[in-house]
């Protein structure tokens, strides 16, 4: 289940004063507009505890403070919130019986982003079967081997949904759209799971790559041709 809520709707479920709420959370839901997009989807409170703390403990120790409240939930529903500002995403957690208030951080993706290069992302898709892998490829190649794309991590439902929404826009405007369907289909079977992503782009071609296990894999990728040469789709909001 998902819930549409809008940005004002975070700025008021946040409590005004409190320790769980870094300021950088107010500051920059006060400055994004209101009708930037907010991503939701629901996943059990313990689910999302286990994949922060085992995956992302090391790297991203600033996310532990926004699990430690859930453990008193055990199975029940969270929404999980998501609002992009550049380089920042916000991320506010609600009971998702109630819509209460939960927990909230800010994490600034270019801060210790983690990156692949490209002669290591061209030898991950050349020895794989993986879906749109082969597409995805051409495009990786076109880089020079010690080029540095940046990785990035998401809920894997959610990203399929608003890519199969945003994409099959675009092919309706006149992209050419490869293996979509069959990398939305990859993350909606991940279930609640988070993944990381990259995007390669070299001219006119983009493509999303879907990372597997340690980043040593790959689960399906998607390549867009034609971007510059048609107006760009007006997404909406899943």
């Amino acid at each position: 289940m998902t819930d549409d809520l809008s940005v004002d709707d975070l700025r008021r479920r946040l409590p005004a004063s409190d320790p769980l709420v870094p300021g950088r959370v107010h500051e920059v839901l006060s400055a994004v507009a209101d009708d930037a997009e907010v991503l939701t989807y629901d996943v059990p409170a313990r689910s999302i505890t286990e994949v922060v703390r085992r995956s992302y403990a090391q790297d991203e120790p600033n996310l532990l403070p926004l699990v430690e409240p859930l453990e008193p939930l055990g199975d029940a529903l969270v929404l999980v919130c998501q609002v992009e500002s550049g380089p920042e995403i916000i991320t506010v957690l609600l009971r998702a019986a109630d819509r209460g208030f939960v927990s909230a951080t800010a994490h600034d993706r270019s801060v210790g982003a983690q990156h692949v290069t490209a002669a290591e992302l061209t030898a991950l898709l050349r020895s794989t079967q993986a879906p749109g892998a082969a597409e995805a490829l051409t495009v990786t190649l076109r880089l020079a081997p010690e080029e540095r794309i940046g990785i990035f991590v998401q809920g894997a439902h959610p990203t399929a949904r608003t890519l199969l929404i945003k994409y099959t826009l675009a092919t309706e405007n006149g992209f050419d759209v490869r293996g979509l369907h069959a990398f939305a289909d990859a993350l909606l079977a991940l279930e609640a799971q988070t993944v990381p992503f990259c995007i390669v782009t070299s001219g006119t071609s983009m493509t999303t790559v879907a990372l597997g296990d340690e980043r040593r894999s790959v689960i399906a990728a998607m390549t867009v041709h034609g971007i510059g040469t048609h107006p760009q789709p007006t997404e909406k909001a899943p």
